[in-house]
């Protein structure tokens, strides 16, 4: 059961004291798995990855109600909203990301990465991407690298966000949420 998923936030947020949690929906997920990526699109459907276990990409109304499996190439880790018909999965086993058309079930690009690629951001045009023992990639649509933010990237570093041109990612040996800037200079982190 899922009661809870990040969504994306434009906005002026400060800190991460500033954030106040309000349980919208709560829905059963099918079936049951290991949630490795939640997406809330921008007109209120949900997509829901599990790498571990089913390897599904899962579709849902706004209410919560299943509405299908969405067909991949092979077992999603993370996933991101292009626009309202498009997403971007990242592929580790396959160390690719595709950019899939949701509307018409199609992929328009396939973009290979230098290593296992885990979280995903989009912001600006761009998508940003943990490359395993490369750092985050920032890369245009097409799949041209932009630039590598050069951070301490390891084998418990899987999950980023992209917003206000700051970077949040996940570290999971250390219990940590860190943020730096595009440039890869470090802001602060939060411990556990």
């Amino acid at each position: 059961m899922i009661d809870q998923a990040q969504i994306q936030v434009r906005g002026s947020m400060r800190t991460i004291h500033d954030v106040n949690h309000q349980l919208k929906l709560k829905f059963d997920v099918r079936p049951q798995g290991q949630t490795t990526g939640c997406l809330m699109m921008s007109d209120g459907r949900i997509f829901i990855t599990d790498f571990w276990k089913t390897g599904k990409l899962v579709e849902y109304d706004d209410r919560g109600e299943y509405v299908r499996d969405v067909q991949t190439k092979s077992k999603s880790y993370d996933i991101t909203e292009i626009d309202t018909d498009r997403i971007a999965v990242t592929y580790p086993n396959s160390n690719c990301i595709e950019i899939l058309n949701i509307k018409e079930t199609t992929v328009e690009a396939k973009i290979g990465c230098k290593g296992r690629c885990f979280g995903l951001s989009h912001y600006n045009g761009n998508i940003f991407t943990i490359v395993q023992d490369h750092g985050i990639l920032m890369m245009d649509l097409s799949g041209t690298i932009l630039q590598t933010i050069n951070i301490d990237i390891h084998s418990s570093v899987y999950f980023i966000t992209v917003t206000d041109d700051k970077l949040y990612y996940t570290d999971e040996s250390r219990n940590t949420v860190n943020c730096c800037n595009l440039a890869g200079e470090k802001d602060m982190d939060f411990r556990k």
